[in-house]
């Protein structure tokens, strides 16, 4: 099979309950969308783990959100950032995974 998206863009592969597919592709960040300060993935505080994560409750048809440590690895969320101290703004976007959270980081309004 091909993958037939452009550069830097990724395909949501999802399960029916939300949670992130084996097949994951990588994705890179645009800058910032306040300060346009290019976001460095290599800097441990641009993308980490927010201290939370979420379960999926069958009874509820919904996730439910729990510390980190009650939560499989796979479902932690995630906080991307323009850190301060590297001369960012401080703007911050969280996610349900890296993949959700870093396109949401790279979604821009039409204006």
């Amino acid at each position: 099979m091909m993958n037939d998206l452009p550069e830097g863009q990724t395909q949501s592969d999802q399960t029916p309950d939300g949670a992130a597919s084996a097949v994951e592709r990588r994705v890179s960040p645009l800058p910032c969308p306040f300060c346009g300060k290019p976001a460095d993935l290599e800097d441990e505080d641009t993308l980490y783990p927010s201290g939370s994560g979420w379960l999926f409750d069958e009874e509820l048809q919904m996730r439910t959100y729990h510390r980190y440590v009650l939560t499989p690895k796979e479902q932690w969320c995630y906080t991307m950032h323009c850190p301060v101290q590297a001369g960012g703004c401080g703007a911050e976007m969280h996610g349900d995974t890296k993949a959700d959270t870093l396109d949401k980081w790279n979604k821009r309004a039409n204006a």
